[in-house]
């Protein structure tokens, strides 16, 4: 009987260890999806505009997004992601806003769509942020001090 109960605690323990382990996965493949993204945005802006207004906005949002990559493979608080992540949120629509102004960078098909990937990488990774932020706040709630 004891080792029934023994088995059954394992599988518990493992299934709930398996459950927290996904979310920071999911977390963190999103940052690196987006870190990627604007990566490579910031390189092709670069490349076709030289060191202009839009790709200095473009390499600070990247430094931004690897500094939140980082984060979270250092397994940061939740409270500095959330910090991070306004700074990500305020660089990104600092960006959006130097990209609907400039008007010469939307005739390149290339970087519209790539612009476009980096959005998509970037809701991504405020929905996975959000489900973070919901599992850890019920987490929190039932196991507080």
């Amino acid at each position: 009987m004891k080792y029934a109960a023994a088995k059954v605690l394992g599988f518990f323990l493992v299934l709930i260890s398996t459950n927290a382990f996904s979310y920071d996965h999911d977390l963190h493949r999103s940052s690196q999806r987006f870190e990627g993204a604007v990566r490579h945005v910031a390189q092709l802006l670069q490349s076709r505009t030289g060191y202009s207004h839009i790709s200095q906005d473009a390499w600070r949002l990247s430094r931004s997004a690897r500094h939140f990559s980082d984060s979270i493979s250092n397994h940061a608080s939740l409270r500095h992601l959330r910090k991070d992540f306004r700074t990500i949120s305020r660089d990104y629509y600092h960006l959006m806003e130097t990209f609907d102004r400039a008007h010469h960078v939307h005739h390149s098909h290339h970087i519209v769509h790539d612009v476009q990937r980096m959005q998509w990488s970037f809701k991504r990774l405020q929905d996975s942020l959000n489900a973070e932020h919901t599992y850890h706040d019920h987490h929190d709630y039932h196991n507080s001090y």
